[in-house]
């Protein structure tokens, strides 16, 4: 007569199926994260155009698709997340100005409020070349 599995089996068994799915199941950015990108949205959103036909004008407008409805910002440009937990974990705000750096082309030079980064714990990687950023503002 065969003997039916324990019921610590079954626990075992309800544990990996609960905690091995809330690993693999999550959907989309944290609600701070997102809202962080959208307050950093206005600081980067202009890149500048490499197109020589595009004569006046020297910028295009990206993250276009940084908007506030049901989006997952994971899947926003220039954003990067960890696929297991949604965290932010880079960041390429960098405008593109490829070998026209120098020249610096339009751009004000402005100082970064760096705690608007703040939200992001698990960011590994920031790319901002070319942004025109002056320096950092002093935390009061």
């Amino acid at each position: 007569m065969e003997r039916p599995p324990s019921k610590w089996l079954w626990v075992a068994l309800l544990l990996v199926f609960v905690l091995g799915g809330l690993g693999c199941c999550v959907e989309g950015c944290l609600e701070e994260e997102k809202v962080a990108l959208l307050q950093l949205k206005p600081f980067f959103y202009r890149r500048w155009n490499p197109n020589p036909l595009n004569i006046g004008r020297p910028f295009f407008y990206a993250l276009y698709n940084w908007v506030e409805e049901k989006s997952d910002c994971c899947k926003w440009e220039s954003v990067e997340c960890d696929p297991t937990t949604g965290r932010v974990i880079g960041l390429n705000l960098s405008v593109g100005l490829g070998n026209r750096e120098a020249e610096y082309n339009g751009f004000d030079l402005w100082y970064l409020n760096a705690s608007l980064f703040l939200p992001f714990d698990h960011l590994k990687s920031l790319y901002l070349r070319g942004s025109g950023i002056a320096g950092c503002l002093q935390n009061h």
